[in-house]
């Protein structure tokens, strides 16, 4: 069935430009797979998608996810490609710069302007970034009050303090080397909380509605992550977006003061601006 369906598949595809995504990921068993999905608009202006290999991979290396994909292409006959999204990581960086000197050195290589457009950063996966280094600031904050709380139910023995200098433990139940569990909550930890659930109790100046637009966000991740239609056009559209909802993170000036509550907003804002 697989040979039935490839052939004229192979045929179809090598008469349009073709663009890629890729993406690692890694089992419950902790194998890794790279899956390479092609896209491209046919005669009649329709889009189509179309999943080409699913290989399992010896690892994240940037060369190794290089040569898989050069295989790939050499074994589908593609040549005529547009451009390959990535996540936004170093190992793709790698990987498209492997991909691109192969594909120079093809005699019958159809480039566009020598490549310099062939690597597309996964713009959904900038937006995560961007709203993960806002939340970064509390990361640590709720992981010690997190341990704290499970330490609740297990202090029958007066454990309290050791539970966080205990080792923490792997998939495999093996001890990690140097790595004991965050906590105990430190006065910086409570106030952090305490801002958060303020927001919630004390919404009078919209502070919490305004701050919190992942809607937005959402949105916007949602809308660039199709497959069934076209992203690239609107691209742009969806960036500015963005900045404009990092912008409206930022307090007046008649808000910003020293409370808690506002310098750990202001700071959440600042992160996610430096990452846009």
């Amino acid at each position: 069935m697989y040979d039935t369906v490839k052939d004229p598949l192979k045929r179809e595809i090598h008469k349009y430009r073709v663009s890629l995504t890729t993406d690692t990921l890694t089992s419950v068993q902790n194998l890794n797979y790279m899956v390479l999905t092609a896209h491209f608009v046919d005669d009649e202006w329709n889009m189509h998608k179309r999943i080409l290999n699913f290989y399992l991979i010896s690892s994240h290396e940037g060369k190794q996810i290089g040569k898989l994909i050069e295989q790939c292409l050499v074994k589908w006959e593609i040549e005529n490609v547009m451009c390959i999204s990535f996540d936004n990581a170093l190992a793709n960086k790698v990987a498209i710069e492997y991909v691109v000197r192969k594909m120079q050195k093809w005699p019958n290589t159809k480039m566009i302007m020598n490549s310099k457009f062939m690597h597309v950063r996964c713009l959904a996966h900038i937006i995560n970034l961007v709203v993960k280094d806002g939340l970064k600031r509390l990361d640590t904050s709720v992981d010690a009050l997190r341990n704290a709380v499970r330490m609740y139910e297990d202090d029958k023995a007066n454990i309290y303090s050791t539970y966080f200098k205990e080792n923490v433990l792997n998939d495999e139940g093996e001890e990690v080397a140097c790595k004991g569990r965050v906590g105990s909550p430190k006065e910086e930890d409570w106030d952090g909380a305490e801002a958060f659930e303020r927001m919630y109790e004390d919404d009078k100046a919209n502070i919490y509605s305004t701050y919190f637009r992942e809607k937005a966000f959402y949105l916007v991740t949602l809308k660039v992550s199709a497959s069934k239609y076209p992203t690239s056009n609107t691209a742009v559209h969806d960036v500015i977006t963005v900045e404009n909802e990092i912008e409206k993170l930022f307090l007046p000036e008649y808000m910003q003061t020293g409370e808690t509550v506002k310098l750990v907003l202001r700071d959440m804002t600042m992160s996610m601006r430096a990452k846009y």
